[in-house]
């Protein structure tokens, strides 16, 4: 037989059959309908009386996807101090008292042949029958391996068992041990009892079921039936622990990459395991310090884990992913969502995934979100996020992202709409250069390449508008500004600063182009003027070129005497956004033409 080693998705298989596996033998007793369990396809080579090797495959009737393809059986080492005859031999395993030992075998668990087996075969040898029918006081497993095969025909190795295994009267059974599995042995502690009532009118007897496996990195626990269906399906109260999912995946072969979060994982609940992977249903969830309602399904088929659930939570707290990347400056939402870097998901290519996330609040370090509602799809290495609802103050928005990691590096799509939102939460601020105050609209459809922030800003493209209909504050004092620069040029914002100016409204139209931004259109109204920027900056090296041009915002024959604002100077700016060289450009007087009079 080709075996491969342990893939991840075989081992949560393993460890629903591990209790079966562990009990080895025991199982035929309460699965199937014959008097006597027989060895079918088997060759036993004869040593010692007291001692058998199996030479070939060997299943046992009414076994469930059971094989041994190979093992030393044997009598306990402790009657060593005793002379038996063949006739104490004999009359010590028919009595039901023998210790016997399982030693270097494989245990195979076919998950492609999980129903009893009605093959009949010719009677076996003592010891061999005594396995068969359970008629032994203790059962040891050393030194074995337990390989499991997939419904594909795929064989993985699990790891090694050692365990102690006893028949209860032929009611039950019971096994204590451990497994080792990549280096960590685990504890194994199981029980399976006979068959009882049917639990479907004309469907199997199931049997109840208790198995619990502990180990440094994860916790197992299940208390409910087994029905050895084709599939086998197991129902109960389910529990696990895992310390660190990430940690976790590595031991497990799956290459996880180091990040923060996915820890303290804790999920309880009723559960159905059958050969699609395991479902809870009406399950209580928790990590990272997050605890959510619902349901939560692991498909084990394919070459990729695929969850799929319905969460619902009071409170996601979403700050110490938000801590990992952004900088103790950073006040704005914006800087809060990507930081400083690395912002990258690359764990979108080793699931797949569909759910439906609500929460009555979300938390991003700085920022509290009222109730949201999104979608996550996973497929391929690309992930899609439908956000239907998501709430910042009394502001509502809606959005999608995109997430694309099949390139050399990920590719990500944001678009996005929020109503009547606080604009000061979206404008970066670490320098305290500008501050604007205002609700507005906003709006945008932009797109990155990169793994890093500061290649997100080299390649960022797209639009973004804003709105402030109802005007708002500027935190830079405009006409002292340009009363200042008319003198003479003036280098950075300290004269600005000492106070604001009022927008009436606001309207802004931004194109972004492989990390740089300039304007649409811009225009703001002060008062009776009106402000229109033009020009544009770096986003990755915060270099600015703009043109505030001031002009009228009325007709010449509305226009007062006067205005406070030169009807066609304009402000300059050049140079670092955080300190930039600021001058006055005024250009030759142009005479307006006097309205014509209306006809008397």
């Amino acid at each position: 037989m080709t075996v491969r080693r342990h893939k991840s998705g075989q081992f949560a298989v393993a460890i629903g059959v591990l209790g079966f596996a562990a009990l080895g033998i025991g199982v035929p007793i309460f699965v199937g309908g014959s008097d006597r369990l027989e060895l079918h396809s088997w060759s036993l080579v004869a040593a010692p009386r007291d001692r058998y090797a199996l030479t070939e495959p060997v299943s046992l009737q009414g076994v469930p996807g059971l094989v041994f393809e190979r093992g030393i059986l044997s009598l306990s080492e402790s009657y060593a101090s005793r002379v038996l005859t063949g006739e104490a031999v004999s009359a010590l395993v028919s009595s039901g008292s023998a210790r016997l030992v399982l030693d270097g075998a494989t245990l195979v668990v076919d998950r492609r042949h999980m129903s009893p087996s009605d093959v009949e075969g010719a009677d076996a040898a003592p010891l061999a029958a005594a396995l068969a029918e359970l008629n032994f006081d203790t059962l040891s497993v050393r030194r074995s391996t337990l390989v499991v095969k997939s419904t594909d025909g795929r064989a993985d190795i699990v790891g090694e068992i050692n365990a102690e295994i006893t028949a209860k009267r032929k009611t039950a059974l019971a096994a204590k041990g451990s497994i080792t599995v990549r280096g960590h042995k685990l504890s194994l502690d199981a029980t399976l009892g006979a068959a009882g009532e049917k639990r479907a009118a004309g469907g199997p007897r199931v049997h109840p079921i208790k198995f619990a496996l502990r180990g440094p990195m994860l916790e197992v626990s299940f208390d409910g039936c087994l029905a050895p269906t084709e599939p086998a399906v197991l129902q109960c109260q389910g529990e696990a622990t895992v310390r660190n999912l990430r940690d976790t995946a590595r031991w497990l072969g799956l290459g996880w990459p180091m990040g923060p979060g996915l820890a303290d994982f804790k999920i309880k609940g009723p559960v159905e395991w059958g050969h699609q992977g395991i479902s809870f249903q009406r399950a209580t969830m928790q990590m990272d310090g997050n605890e959510a309602q619902g349901a939560l399904s692991i498909s084990l088929v394919g070459d990729r884990p695929n969850v799929t659930g319905t969460l619902a939570l009071q409170t996601l707290d979403l700050s110490r992913y938000v801590k990992a990347w952004r900088s103790d400056a950073t006040r704005s939402l914006i800087e809060d969502v990507i930081g400083p870097g690395p912002f990258a998901l690359p764990l979108v290519r080793h699931v797949d995934a569909d759910l439906r996330i609500s929460a009555n609040r979300v938390r991003t370090g700085s920022n509290d979100f009222g109730q949201s509602a999104a979608t996550l799809s996973v497929k391929g290495g690309k992930l899609l996020a439908d956000i239907a609802e998501i709430a910042l103050d009394d502001a509502r928005g809606t959005g999608q992202i995109i997430v694309d990691t099949n390139g050399a590096v990920p590719r990500y799509v944001i678009r996005g709409k929020f109503s009547d939102v606080d604009v000061s939460r979206l404008v970066p601020d670490t320098s305290g250069s500008v501050n604007l105050q205002g609700r507005g609209e906003l709006v945008a459809d932009i797109s990155a390449v990169g793994e890093e922030t500061g290649a997100l800003l080299r390649t960022l493209s797209g639009k973004i508008s804003v709105s402030m209909p109802s005007g708002g504050r500027v935190g830079l004092d405009l006409k002292g500004l340009l009363a200042a620069a008319q003198k003479q040029p003036v280098s950075g914002w300290t004269q600005a600063r000492r106070g604001a100016t009022t927008v009436d409204s606001l309207h802004g139209r931004l194109v972004l182009s492989e990390g740089v931004v300039y304007t649409e259109s811009f225009s703001a109204a002060l008062g009776d003027a009106m402000l229109i920027a033009t020009g544009g900056g770096s986003l990755r090296s915060g270099v600015v070129d703009l043109r505030l041009s001031m002009a009228s915002g009325r007709p010449a024959h509305e226009r007062p005497v006067q205005t406070g604002w030169p009807a066609a100077d304009a402000i300059v700016l050049k140079g670092p956004w955080h300190e930039p060289s600021i001058r006055v450009e005024t250009p030759p007087s142009v005479e307006v033409p006097a309205q014509p009079k209306a006809a008397e």
